[in-house]
């Protein structure tokens, strides 16, 4: 049995951190179109200046994102408006929550913003279980994630059944996680 409208829709948005990468691509476009002004012809610089901004909405869009939970997965949409391929529910196992400090951030889980990667895998004192559902950890030190990591703390961590795991940081942890897991015993 397939619930057809969404458990849950939620969003995660740039932490300091996002925004000062952010702000640091448009501020870099600027220094590149003032030089680039000078020495090449106008049209040059503003082609420049276009591809900083762009590149500076690309990395808005991989943090400011909204995502939805139902009976397919979790399907999220760059910049609330581009929609991704879902997260398979059929390929959860179990969600989790788990902390990821501030001081591990990148050390864990590389960069912010949305793609894929290794991580570091969890710790059992790093995880804690949503509801009756077991908490796994995996018995590699990195694994293949999906990650939408915006921010350190506590995060939304789905085990797969095989193949990439997921991490995902959203706005309201305890809601997603709760979604996530309602979406996994319904499809059982």
């Amino acid at each position: 049995m397939r619930p057809e409208a969404p458990f849950y829709v939620g969003t995660t948005r740039p932490s300091s951190v996002g925004w000062t990468r952010i702000a640091l691509t448009l501020v870099a476009g600027v220094v590149a179109v003032v030089l680039v002004a000078g020495q090449l012809p106008m049209p040059v610089a503003v082609a420049a200046g276009a591809v900083f901004a762009l590149l500076a909405l690309w990395t808005w869009m991989g943090q400011w994102t909204r995502f939805i939970v139902d009976g397919h997965g979790v399907t999220v949409s760059l910049g609330g408006f581009l929609p991704r391929a879902p997260w398979p529910l059929a390929d959860f196992r179990t969600v989790q929550l788990r902390e990821v400090p501030s001081s591990s951030v990148g050390v864990t889980v590389g960069g912010f913003g949305w793609r894929r990667g290794r991580a570091m895998a969890a710790t059992p004192e790093q995880v804690r279980p949503v509801g009756k559902l077991k908490v796994y950890t995996l018995g590699e030190v990195q694994a293949r994630y999906r990650l939408l990591v915006t921010r350190s703390g506590t995060q939304v961590e789905i085990i797969s059944r095989e193949g990439e795991h997921y991490l995902l940081s959203p706005v309201d942890v305890e809601a997603t996680a709760a979604a996530i897991e309602q979406a996994i015993r319904a499809r059982r």
